[in-house]
């Protein structure tokens, strides 16, 4: 099947979940929208932080690169990328280079200062819809409607793994903040979790209803965001699979990605409407109060968390008592206090 012919289907069949669900099925809650931008000439398939924060990257179904300035959305360059559609963009951890992807199975690195093509990576038979560079910036990993990922030298262009498992396309593969551990979402409705070292399967992720566009971890590496067709972003612990948060508000029809900012503080997703928003996040580890910072005004709640949880859940009512698990292994107790106090270190 071709891929603008695959993607006309999942469009149809997220029109479809529309009829299905109507406007006010158990729609709950809308994001902390920072800003919007309209701009692309169609879909915005993939969005990506720049590591100081400062920089939005985007890439259309109009074959188009566009960066922004992250604080009042100024459009700084649009690069005219790919001969299809730019399905995913990710900087690399220095920030000068942009790693895209697209329909014409090409993955492509830019110079982000003038926008320079560097190289083009080649392998895939089929529409890159993923790309991610290793926190050392040495490797690359990609997801392709090929059902495959594979682990690229960046330096060379050499393959050096490729992964199986997902019964759909991967439309999306990201790197934990430790390098150890590589994250894939699939048509198949699934994330997986891979150990990057050997390509071990180490868990799977279950909840979406429909394909999973887009994954992103967190800084601490804690959690893993997860936007779908299905209307909905979802938080995710990684330590155990646990579903931390669903967002189903201010989706449109489906997202198609999701990045979190630096500081952990922001995400940003596109949107099919070919709409960007970025919106604060809600679930912040060690933000035990919820005002969106992990400060000293958490001490308190903190303690309450942790040696009395019916009293902090009375208290905090619209706060989830797991943001003191600062340690992301699963359980609130005193090996929490160590990585707490490290969290309101300047």
């Amino acid at each position: 099947m071709r891929p603008h012919h695959l993607r006309a289907l999942r469009t149809a069949a997220a029109l479809a979940l529309t009829v299905c669900l109507g406007p006010g099925s158990a729609r709950a809650d809308r994001p902390d929208i920072v800003w919007m931008a309209g701009g692309h000439a169609a879909s915005v398939n993939s969005v990506a932080y720049s590591p100081d924060g400062q920089t939005l990257a985007s890439g259309s179904e109009d074959r188009t690169i566009k960066l922004w300035r992250v604080s009042d959305g100024q459009l700084l360059r649009t690069i005219t990328a790919h001969t299809y559609g730019v399905s995913c963009v990710a900087f690399a951890p220095d920030g000068q280079t942009l790693a895209s992807g697209s329909s014409d199975a090409t993955i492509k690195l830019w110079r982000v200062s003038d926008g320079a093509l560097l190289r083009t990576l080649l392998g895939h038979t089929n529409r890159v819809e993923s790309v991610a560079f290793s926190p050392d910036g040495q490797t690359l990993a990609s997801g392709s409607a090929d059902n495959t990922i594979k682990l690229w030298r960046v330096s060379d262009g050499a393959l050096l793994r490729t992964l199986t498992g997902h019964t759909w396309d991967v439309y999306s593969v990201a790197f934990s903040p430790d390098g150890q551990t590589l994250a894939s979402g699939s048509g198949d409705t699934t994330i997986k979790l891979w150990r990057v070292l050997d390509g071990t399967l180490l868990r799977t992720l279950a909840g979406h209803t429909y394909g999973v566009n887009s994954v992103t971890f967190a800084l601490d590496g804690q959690t893993l965001a997860s936007g779908s067709y299905d209307w909905t972003i979802k938080l995710w612990r990684v330590s155990d699979g646990a579903l931390l948060k669903t967002y189903d508000e201010e989706t449109g029809t489906g997202v198609l990605s999701v990045a979190y900012s630096a500081d952990g503080r922001r995400f940003a997703y596109g949107r099919h409407d070919a709409t960007l928003v970025v919106a604060r996040t809600t679930f912040l580890p060690g933000d035990l109060n919820c005002d969106g910072a992990v400060n000293n005004f958490d001490i308190d709640p903190f303690v309450l968390a942790l040696t009395n949880p019916a009293g902090y859940a009375q208290k905090y009512p619209n706060c989830d008592r797991m943001l003191a698990d600062c340690n992301g292994d699963g359980v609130v107790d005193n090996f929490d206090i160590d990585p707490f106090v490290k969290l309101l270190a300047p």
